[in-house]
């Protein structure tokens, strides 16, 4: 299909969807950085609202239905986030489908505040303790929430982790290598009520908002069943990878607060048996492989910037060698209650 022809298909979709939760399409306005998603922003009686329209390639109705009811479960657990509204029928969800595209719209209210700079979030330990206690609220939550429709994804059902073979050249056979052996060893881990369930799976610095020292948590697109330790490790792992080779001992050391920070409100809510921190470095692994893949099919490779193209080569080097961004350290195990 041409692209103007997509394109003005897509416009009339969004029209349509919009026109169900009663929303003008003029007062859309477009928000970058939605990597799988369409997401807009409008003000309606003085509030602003966040409109998330999805392509069915990327998640069907029936996923979209199953992470919403999940975050109005959590909701009412008391977990700090962007609350999912109804469309003027009464529904969560609203599909379009014309000429062969198929499209589901969502709508939330606005997390209030602002969103961090990097900075701000490295030189804020109560930012740390906070998230930590609100990751330790979904995971208690979850031990006992049970989807009333289809359920979310496996961990091992990542798009990024499925499509390893398709994004990643053959010639990288140590990375493939890599990929199988961690898989295999992840696979071998147990999985029961107080270490496996439903997790957001994305929390990083760009997913919530702060106001008065409150933090609102958003984007639970990529919630999936897994360890609820990879939860932590993907908060970690997003806190400390900006921090290169020539940094390690820095790298080390704001992991090490990040822990100790994030832990004492982790604990504030949730146990977390000290057998799963000490499988960490197991997990940074595999976030470190999800983003890898994500680098063969987003950035130009013959075409990095300079922290591009470090990170790249660091991270291919790790990967091939079996080593974790971050190293465990012995007293992360008292970390845990």
């Amino acid at each position: 299909m041409e692209k103007d022809i997509r394109d003005d298909i897509i416009k009339k979709i969004i029209s349509e969807l919009a026109e169900r939760y009663a929303i003008r399409h003029d007062d859309l306005e477009s928000i970058t950085g939605g990597y799988q998603n369409l997401i807009f922003e409008f003000v309606q009686n003085d509030k602003p609202h966040i409109f998330r329209i999805s392509d069915s390639v990327t998640r069907s109705e029936e996923m979209i239905k199953s992470e919403l009811e999940w975050c109005i479960y959590l909701f009412e657990h008391g977990v700090p986030l962007s609350r999912p509204l109804k469309s003027t029928a009464g529904h969560l969800t609203e599909t379009v489908y014309r000429d062969g595209i198929k499209m589901t719209a969502t709508l939330f209210e606005k997390a209030p505040g602002r969103k961090m700079a990097y900075p701000e979030y490295l030189n804020n330990v109560e930012v740390f303790k906070r998230l930590g206690q609100i990751t330790g609220k979904i995971h208690k939550a979850s031990k006992n929430y049970n989807s009333p429709n289809i359920k979310r994804n496996n961990w091992f059902q990542n798009y990024y982790l499925t499509n390893l073979y398709k994004y990643v050249p053959e010639t990288e056979i140590n990375i493939r290598n890599a990929y199988e052996d961690l898989m295999k060893k992840l696979n071998l881990l147990n999985c029961n009520q107080n270490s496996f369930g439903l997790i957001h799976g994305d929390i990083n610095v760009g997913n919530f908002c702060i106001s008065d020292n409150q933090i609102t948590l958003f984007d639970f697109d990529e919630c999936q069943y897994s360890w609820f330790v990879e939860d932590i490790a993907i908060q970690l792992f997003y806190t400390v990878y900006v921090f290169g080779d020539d940094s390690i001992n820095e790298r080390q050391e704001m992991a090490d607060k990040f822990m100790s920070n994030f832990m004492s409100g982790y604990n504030s809510e949730n146990y977390l048996d000290s057998y799963w921190i000490e499988k960490i470095p197991e997990f940074l692994k595999l976030r470190e492989l999800i983003v890898y893949i994500g680098i063969y099919k987003k950035w130009k490779l013959n075409n990095l910037s300079e922290w591009q193209r470090d990170y790249y080569n660091q991270s291919t080097n790790r990967i091939k060698s079996g080593i974790s961004l971050v190293d465990y350290r012995d007293n992360w195990n008292k970390l845990s209650i």
